[in-house]
């Protein structure tokens, strides 16, 4: 028996199913609902997909590209907007793009100031950005220039900190 009772009491079934219950929930605690299974969407290609596909096709097709036009090309094809590519985010899948684009534009016979004014940046960040792509794909003298680089910024943060540990 679950719950014990004076045996002289006669009780009905259903006073004594809920006084069990009531006792069990007590000792218990209240039950947790059920988790429902939602499956989860299956990926699927953008909507707008084809939107992007003739964007680049129609500045693919122009008889001359304009620096400014090959990037929004680039960037069409690629799948990133033209503005967030020009913009200043710094995401790393937007970066490495970017590197690449200034990679091609340099290879097309454009300085780094054109580039730059291409891009909205400095031509130092776009000679760094070369250097970033070039070190990528196995050049042995931006690899070194990297490495200098790194190593260069691991020193002054070390140093930045022992000043100001000296300072307290």
């Amino acid at each position: 028996m679950l719950l014990e009772l004076p045996q002289d009491i006669a009780i009905s079934e259903p006073v004594y199913r809920a006084a069990v219950l009531f006792r069990h929930r007590k000792l218990i605690g209240k039950p947790k609902p059920r988790k429902v299974y939602v499956p989860k969407p299956k990926p699927r290609a953008p909507a707008d997909d084809h939107v992007w596909a003739f964007r680049a096709y129609r500045l693919q097709q122009s008889p001359h590209l304009t620096p400014t036009d090959y990037v929004r090309m680039r960037s069409l094809e690629l799948r990133i907007s033209p503005d967030v590519m020009l913009g200043p985010s710094r995401k790393r899948t937007v970066t490495t793009q970017r590197n690449r684009i200034i990679l091609e534009l340099r290879q097309r016979g454009l300085s780094l100031q054109q580039i730059g004014l291409v891009l909205h940046r400095d031509h130092t960040s776009i000679l760094h950005a070369i250097r970033r792509v070039e070190a990528a794909e196995g050049d042995d003298e931006a690899k070194n220039w990297v490495r200098r680089k790194n190593r260069q910024s691991l020193e002054s943060q070390h140093r930045i900190r022992a000043e100001k540990e000296a300072a307290l």
